[in-house]
């Protein structure tokens, strides 16, 4: 409520530095979105097996299909062999 009068009803500027506050939480919120935190998105538990694609909610978390599947499937024996992964919130 102080910054509410401070800065609209009296015209003062923000005291808050806004780009610094980015720069020293974007690795966390970086995090948060590569886990799929359920503090950004709620999951999309819309079907049993596979979630649908929605912008307003997780399907699952994006660290899995870029990272985990990779680390425990380890080296692919072939050249074009790729793993892909469809990580689903149930």
């Amino acid at each position: 409520m102080v910054k509410f009068f401070d800065q609209i009803l009296f015209g003062h500027t923000s005291t808050l530095n806004v780009n610094a506050s980015q720069t020293v939480l974007q690795p966390l919120i970086d995090a948060m979105v590569m886990e799929g935190s359920y503090a950004l998105k709620h999951p999309c538990y819309n079907t049993l097996l596979v979630n649908p694609d929605d912008v307003t909610c997780l399907h699952g978390a994006p660290w899995h299909a870029l990272y985990t599947q990779k680390i425990m499937g380890g080296d692919l024996p072939g050249k074009n062999m790729t793993i892909k992964n469809n990580d689903n919130f149930h």
